[in-house]
């Protein structure tokens, strides 16, 4: 079954079913002598079959699945698979003691310090990430991850504390596989089964898009009972997804999620901008449209936005249904599926049509950050001029991923010069969202320590940017877990039971070098903490494996040479889910 497909059925219901996964459903093999049916075409698929496939692998002759004589090709060291493999990065699986090679075309990069794969006591685990892509952002959120791997290496000299009777410590590795790959869907779920079937990680970090991680969690992780950790996890759906492990949460996410966006989003649009647009003289009904990307993400956030959003003293549909109307949805397809939508630019260049003849005053943009360049920018640069019965109007970025788009930066200075009147401007016209994080001073003093340890990331403000910033603490709670966790089975169950040893109550303790070996030494101990991370406080609810954030509405940063740096705090935020404040620190 091909996703393409998937997006046409009801996505909760589907992905709560765990429909197979899509590598696995266009192949397969039986376990039998006969020598002339072709049933397999490599060992992964018998011994994906279950367990009474365990010690098969497929006869490259007869292609079927055989077994293999129990002391053939055996391994017992690390370094000898390395060996083996010619010098790539290998392990010895502890289940069967099988050789397996670390990367893979869909996941190319380890996060290892040198000789840290040949320690037979290094523990694996996987991260799916939007790095190797076509923007910065993807780049940034992955080098967030190799940091924490990097600090976590030296903690102590050794890494991870040994359970064993050996001095050394468990190095932590990193298998990094790619998000957005060439057959979309296709290519993650590849990635997803070598992480878990070929590598057996216990937990993953990742992916950055809430319509991937559902995939993968629901075919590949969640079955196989591997913790998965979301750095930007802001779908609520993904807490309904099925779960072997039951009532213990087996995805977490430290991000805030999709409720509160929509949240803060409806709160600025009833105590601000709707009353200022008839401030500033408009003295019919207010026009609203929504740019939807045709994804679960897309789908699921802008549903969420519908239900809540009230202007002109209806609902949005009410809205819609109005003569002429004053609420329009548009889809501009699915960006992240190159399979089933080939040719995007079509669809895109129609909804923009759409939004010109419609005039709306306020567009909300629900989207990942690859339909930024390709929706926002063109809908902004070809935008007829604020002439008469045609507002300038403004733009919420819903799923929040505007904030971190660094290319945009150049676009809204080009839209907030000041030969453009005032109320004109692109500055005091866009928003975003961020968790509520008052104190800043420990999240500047990080940015110029990831700067200084990748250095092409010098002049990029992503790193600012606190979904950034939550792969790095991701890295530290999958470190913390596993320390938790102590001698018992390395596993996705047995982790994700320790993580609410992370929230209050317990010691204070932020993600990064200074805490970490007192961390270790409380955990060990079988004793909680309190992480507070760099994307904010991490008192996940241990029955869902979310926490709810206050939101800060976010616009764009003017530096002081001028131009845009980033977003920051607008004025308007949300406290204990109620808007606050007025968008006075814009432009």
């Amino acid at each position: 079954m091909r996703y393409a497909s998937i997006r046409r059925v009801a996505l909760a219901a589907l992905l709560a079913a765990g429909a197979p996964s899509a590598v696995m459903a266009q192949q397969g093999c039986s376990f039998s002598t006969n020598t002339t049916a072709v049933q397999c075409t490599s060992e992964d698929e018998c011994l994906a079959l279950g367990p009474s496939f365990a010690g098969t692998t497929c006869d490259p002759l007869s292609r079927t699945c055989v077994r293999v004589p129990e002391d053939q090709g055996l391994c017992s060291t690390n370094k000898e698979c390395i060996d083996k493999a010619g010098g790539v990065p290998a392990i010895c699986r502890r289940r069967d003691r099988r050789c397996v090679t670390l990367a893979s075309p869909e996941c190319p990069t380890i996060m290892a310090e040198p000789g840290q794969v040949s320690n037979d006591d290094a523990i694996v685990i996987g991260a799916i990430t939007p790095g190797g892509g076509d923007t910065e952002l993807g780049d940034n959120m992955e080098a967030a991850l190799h940091l924490a791997q990097i600090e976590l290496s030296k903690v102590g000299g050794h890494g991870l504390p040994s359970i064993s009777d050996r001095p050394e410590g468990r190095p932590l590795v990193i298998v990094a596989c790619r998000e957005f790959g060439p057959e979309g869907y296709e290519s993650i779920l590849r990635a997803a089964d070598h992480l878990a079937r070929d590598i057996e990680v216990p937990v993953n970090i990742g992916p950055v898009d809430s319509g991937s991680a559902a995939i993968v969690a629901a075919q590949v992780f969640n079955p196989r009972r591997i913790l998965s950790i979301l750095p930007s996890g802001k779908s609520s759906i993904l807490a309904t997804l099925a779960n072997p492990v039951a009532p213990t949460p087996i995805i977490w996410s430290p991000s805030y999620g999709d409720r509160e966006i929509t949240n803060a989003a409806v709160k600025l649009v009833s105590k601000v901008l709707e009353p200022r647009i008839h401030a500033q003289g408009e003295p019919g009904p207010i026009r609203v449209a929504v740019l939807s990307e045709d994804n679960f993400l897309g789908q699921m956030s802008t549903s969420m936005l519908q239900d809540q959003l009230s202007f002109n003293g209806k609902s949005a549909v009410d809205n819609g249904a109005a003569t002429p109307p004053n609420y329009l949805r548009l889809s501009i397809g699915d960006l992240l599926d190159p399979v089933g939508n080939p040719a995007p630019e079509t669809k895109i260049a129609a909804a923009i049509r759409r939004v010109y003849e419609f005039k709306p005053h306020i567009i909300f943009h629900s989207y990942a950050p690859k339909a930024v360049a390709a929706t926002f920018f063109p809908l902004v640069r070809n935008y007829p001029p604020a002439t008469a019965g045609t507002p300038v109007p403004y733009h919420i970025d819903v799923v929040a991923t505007f904030g971190a788009f660094q290319p945009l930066e150049e676009v809204i200075d080009n839209f907030s010069k000041p030969s453009i009147p005032a109320q004109a401007r692109l500055r005091s016209r866009l928003f975003s969202a961020e968790t509520r994080v008052v104190d800043r001073t420990r999240n500047d003093a990080w940015v110029i320590k990831f700067q200084n340890q990748f250095p092409r990331f010098a002049t990029s403000s992503s790193p600012k940017t606190l979904l950034v910033q939550s792969w790095y603490d991701s890295a530290y709670m999958a470190a913390f877990a596993i320390v938790a966790n102590g001698k018992k089975p390395l596993t996705g169950e047995n982790l994700a039971a320790t993580l609410p040893q992370l929230i209050p109550p317990g010691q204070q303790i932020s993600p990064g070098p200074d805490d970490t070996q007192r961390a270790f030494g409380l955990l060990g101990s079988g004793q909680g903490i309190d992480l507070d991370g760099l994307s904010g406080n991490l008192n996940l609810d241990q029955r869902t494996g979310r926490t709810r954030y206050n939101i800060s509405i976010t616009c764009p940063n003017t530096g002081t040479n001028g131009k845009t740096q980033g977003f920051k705090d607008s004025g308007f935020y949300t406290e204990n889910q109620e808007g606050v404040g007025n968008i006075n620190h814009c432009d």
